[in-house]
This record gives C-alpha cells, sequence and structure tokens, in this order.
C-alpha cells in the first residue's frame, strides 16, 4: 500500500483505466477511497468490476493495527501497474490519498523540463516556504533510483551474459572445426568434381547448402527445446516472454549465419586447390 497525493499518477505517466484519480475532495471526513493496479484488481475481482467495490483494511498504511478497527474503503479507480522497484513480475499494489491517511514523511516526484538536477535550489526553496523545519534530506533522479534497485542483479546479469557468450563462441568454434573437417575429407570428391566441368561456384553452392540444411535441422531441433525449456525459466523473465518471436529468431538467424560462415570459408579454400594437384595427392 501506498500514500499518494492527487498529481502522482499524472506525474508518473500512469494512465488511469477505469474510475477516476484522487482529488482534492478526498480528505479525513469524507468517504474512505483506494485505488488499485491492475494485477490487484485481476487477482481480487477477476470477473468484476472492481469500481465500486469494498474492501477492508485490517493494518493501517504503516502495518500497525488500525486503533479504531477494520476500516471499510471504496474502490475509487484501477490504475496501469507502476513499477516502483525491481521485480520479476508485476504485484499488486493499492494506493490511498495522503489527505485521508496521514504520513510522518514524505518523497515528493516532480517533472522537470531541464535535467532535473539542475532545478534542486529551487525546490529546497520551494518546500521551505512552506515549512520551513522540514528540511529535504536528497535529491536524486529515477535513474539513479532505478540503477541502485538493479544494483543487486547486475553481477549475475553480467555473469549470464558472459556465460551465454562463451557458449556461443564454442558453438561456433565447434561448428566451424565440424564443417572444416568435412571439407577436407570431401577435397577429392571436389576435386573430380571440377575435372569434370564444375565450376568453383558450383561446389561452393553444394557445400553452403548442405550446410545449410544442417543448420536448419538443427535450428529446428533448438528452438524446439527453448520452447520446451522456456516454460522452466518463464517465473525468471521480466517483461520478456519465453516464447518471445524475435528473441527465438534473432537467435537462429545468428546460429545460421555462423553455420553459413563456418561452411564457406573451407569451403572457398578447398575449391581454389588445383583439382590435379588434388587428385596426384589422393
Amino acid at each position: 500500500m501506498l500514500g499518494i497525493s492527487p498529481g502522482y499518477f499524472k506525474t508518473v505517466q500512469a494512465a488511469v483505466i477505469r474510475g477516476r484519480a484522487f482529488t482534492e475532495a478526498d480528505v479525513p471526513g469524507a468517504v474512505p477511497v483506494v485505488i488499485l493496479n491492475e494485477t490487484a484488481a485481476k487477482r481480487y475481482w477477476p470477473a468484476v468490476n472492481p469500481i465500486g467495490q469494498r474492501l477492508t483494511l485490517l493494518s493501517n498504511i504503516y502495518g500497525k493495527q488500525n486503533a479504531s478497527g477494520p476500516q471499510s474503503l471504496e474502490i475509487v479507480g484501477m490504475v496501469r501497474d507502476i513499477h516502483t522497484g525491481f521485480s520479476w513480475r508485476d504485484q499488486p499494489m493499492m494506493y490511498v490519498p495522503t489527505l485521508q491517511r496521514a504520513q510522518p514523511s514524505a518523497v515528493f516526484l516532480l517533472r522537470t523540463g531541464p535535467p532535473p538536477l539542475s532545478v534542486v535550489k529551487e525546490v529546497r526553496a520551494a518546500v521551505a516556504t512552506v515549512d520551513s523545519e522540514r528540511p529535504v534530506a536528497y535529491v536524486r533522479t529515477l535513474e539513479q533510483d532505478a540503477a541502485e534497485a538493479m544494483a543487486f542483479v547486475r553481477l549475475p546479469m553480467l555473469l549470464v551474459w558472459s556465460l551465454a557468450g562463451l557458449a556461443l563462441f564454442l558453438a561456433a568454434a565447434g561448428i566451424f572445426g565440424v564443417m572444416a573437417y568435412s571439407v577436407s575429407q570431401r577435397t577429392h570428391e571436389m576435386a573430380i568434381r571440377m575435372a569434370l566441368g564444375a565450376q568453383q561456384g558450383d561446389v561452393l553452392r553444394m557445400v553452403l547448402w548442405q550446410g545449410l540444411v544442417l543448420a536448419l535441422t538443427g535450428g529446428g531441433l533448438g528452438l524446439i527445446g527453448a520452447l520446451a525449456s522456456g516454460r522452466l525459466i518463464s517465473s525468471y523473465l521480466y517483461q520478456v516472454r519465453p516464447t518471445d518471436p524475435i528473441t527465438l529468431v534473432s537467435v537462429a538467424l545468428l546460429l545460421a549465419a555462423i553455420s553459413l560462415l563456418a561452411c564457406y570459408i573451407p569451403a572457398r579454400r578447398a575449391t581454389k586447390v588445383d583439382p590435379m594437384v588434388a587428385l596426384r595427392y589422393e
């Protein structure tokens, strides 16, 4: 649960998709109200419109027991999910107006035209005009908040990227080695074809086509394996589906390009060998 002022959703550019946002009329003495995010609405009211429904609050915004007992809040709006911290998946969230639930401290969010840190003096001065005894503890940008929230996963993700790059390099080296060995074993065959009138381009296309068939077969099997194993890691993915077509197609095309390059280099080298020299060597 988060206490917010009436202009919060406009500042963070979060769309209210049902009902209304908080207004200056949501004050103590008025009907206690609450706004849900999409995840909370779908989880607790999956089949009905939550607007106008009521929920019972057993504790206040700070987790302490309400002295006056449970409090009933009316749901007046539903807003799109807002990510205020790092999370693997969207979390249910409830917003209450700060005018109805006082807080010992507050965080002000400002959307500025110039660079945010260039207006720090003006912000401090504006706060001082309202209450000179309320100090502004610190000022920082949302980018800095996001960097701190992501700090604890940055090293593991760097390790994952490094291991993925190493795996790709080993796969490319393995493909190149296998294809180079296969082409070297067929040097005699290529020499005979060229001695019988085949052009270098014909031999090159033949080798590339055969390598492409192998690459497409391996890529198809890999896609099947990725789709099957993607469900196992779906809970660890953030804003990426395990069946994301862009990711799957990009990786498949990359491996196909590596396979073609692995076929082309040794095949090109083999077609430049004099057929008589190759036949005499065999």
